[in-house]
């Protein structure tokens, strides 16, 4: 009998610890988180609980982290995003002036942060020359600079830099923003004169040539007996001549880029939309919203 009685105390004593400790829910381990956290610079959050707190009580910590480029690269309004043309469909990106050096681009990704749509910024040709291939390197904005980034594919098949000499593109191809028409008059490009140089019929006849236009035609009949004219036209007056008499010269390159991620359909809402900007680490640098 007393061993009985023994037991029954026991018992007793051992379910008033158990119930004081918790009872059922003791021993169970919670999940410090309410759900698996978000991906680092999507600016989605993630709550962090204590053991045995409710999630109800627990408010959101913001994780999302900026991208070190914030400021150094910005959205410059909102270009042609509207547009549902891919190869007029563009948008704009520039680096400060106040910049110190140049922000290479090349990895960084375009994205809608409605639909998710997205396009990556690939590599460019920093001096195209043409009928030869072309090696590409990646793009850098230098302090100042600027890309047009278009949703469709390159006139040339390739993204490149913006020179003196550009122009002549667009002579025989559509671009859109349309390139600069800045190439050197055709009677500016120092055709040799004097006693053995170019005769009045010939500097008459550049005189007439517009800027950024290729002479593909003949020359007339009257210049059959001047070489010098001939030879000067064939060789200088077109894009690879424009390149090979100023490339060297310090204000050949422009600071603009045009770069094209070859896309066939539009990317951009022509309404309610917000395009991202994000580093080769998916942070993002600057956003834009119409």
């Amino acid at each position: 009998m007393d061993l009985l009685r023994f037991t029954i105390f026991a018992l007793a004593v051992l379910f008033v610890l158990w119930f004081s400790g918790g009872g059922p829910e003791s021993g169970r381990v919670d999940d410090p988180f309410i759900e698996p956290p978000p991906p680092l610079g999507t600016g989605e959050t993630y709550s962090i609980k204590k053991t045995g707190e409710k999630t109800t009580d627990t408010p959101p910590v913001n994780v999302a982290i900026e991208s070190t480029f914030k400021n150094e690269v910005s959205f410059y309004g909102k270009g042609a995003a509207r547009l549902t043309d891919p190869t007029r469909e563009y948008i704009e990106i520039r680096a400060p002036r106040g910049n110190t050096q140049p922000v290479q681009i090349t990895g960084w990704t375009v994205k809608s942060a409605v639909t998710g749509k997205s396009a990556t910024i690939g590599k460019g040709v920093y001096l195209p020359v043409l009928g030869k291939v072309n090696p590409e390197q990646p793009i850098s904005l230098s302090p100042g600079g600027k890309a047009y980034v278009v949703t469709g594919g390159s006139p040339k098949g390739y993204s490149f830099r913006l020179n003196t000499c550009t122009g002549y593109f667009e002579e025989f191809q559509d671009f859109a923003p349309k390139l600069p028409l800045e190439c050197p008059y055709p009677k500016n490009e120092n055709i040799p004169t004097g006693p053995n140089g170019a005769t009045d019929a010939c500097l008459d006849y550049l005189g007439g040539l517009k800027r950024c236009s290729a002479h593909t035609a003949r020359l007339p009949p009257s210049f059959a007996n001047d070489p010098l004219c001939q030879e000067f036209v064939a060789e200088r007056i077109h894009y690879n001549g424009c390149v090979d008499t100023h490339k060297n010269e310090a204000d050949f390159y422009s600071t603009e880029w045009r770069v094209f991620v070859g896309r066939s359909e539009e990317l951009w809402k022509e309404s309610r939309e917000t395009i991202l900007l994000l580093d080769e680490k998916g942070k993002t640098v600057d956003s834009v919203s119409y």
